[in-house]
């Protein structure tokens, strides 16, 4: 005899191993409820505004698992620009890893709004979600640049943290989050002598 302490939500099966009663039907199904809840902040862009393209500006990501029990979570973003749409290229995005210690690219698409669209996901890249056992935190620091002239703006990323199953499919959200950058452009100033 023994015991097992379910800390993720989900069904699972289970059988007597005694003799062939499982063969006969001696098998059963467990479900491990919980109440699921997440708080999800940002720090801010840091500079922010940026004057001038190709300077690094840096925000963290903070999740935390306020559930009775361990949960899977993909943080998703969306970044839109205010004054026009965003081409593959225009932004650089890199996320720390920490075991490393070194910055990694962040993969992006581009939907049909012209915004930039992606996860974080460890590896980067993976969409199947990060474990997040119960009380424990993921904190992750993004930074951003912009690739070229013309981008001039504001740029909204908005963090949706989605719950998602062992395949990646959303379950549900979680929590969202928007803060966002200002591109200046700072050629169009001039000083007044007047």
């Amino acid at each position: 005899i023994g015991s097992y302490v379910f800390t993720l939500a989900g069904s699972y099966t289970y059988d007597c191993s005694i003799g062939s009663h499982a063969a006969n039907g001696m098998v059963g199904t467990i479900i491990v409820n919980c109440n699921v809840s997440l708080t999800q902040t940002t720090a801010g862009f840091n500079p922010n505004p940026l004057s001038t393209a190709g300077t690094w500006s840096y925000d963290i990501l903070n999740l935390t698992n306020t559930s009775n029990c361990d949960i899977r979570v993909r943080p998703e973003f969306t970044i839109e620009r205010n004054n026009g749409v965003i081409s593959a290229g225009d932004i650089t995005l890199k996320a720390k890893n920490i075991q490393l210690g070194v910055w990694a690219n962040i993969p992006y698409s581009i939907n049909a709004n012209g915004d930039a669209v992606g996860s974080l996901g460890i590896p980067l890249g993976d969409t199947t979600g990060i474990i997040l056992a119960q009380g424990n935190s993921f904190q992750d620091s993004i930074k951003v640049k912009f690739n070229g002239g013309g981008l001039w703006g504001d740029y909204c990323a908005t963090w949706a943290t989605q719950e998602v199953d062992v395949s990646g499919n959303i379950i549900q959200n979680l929590s969202s989050a928007t803060t966002c950058l200002t591109l200046d452009n700072c050629s169009n100033l001039a000083a007044n002598s007047a």
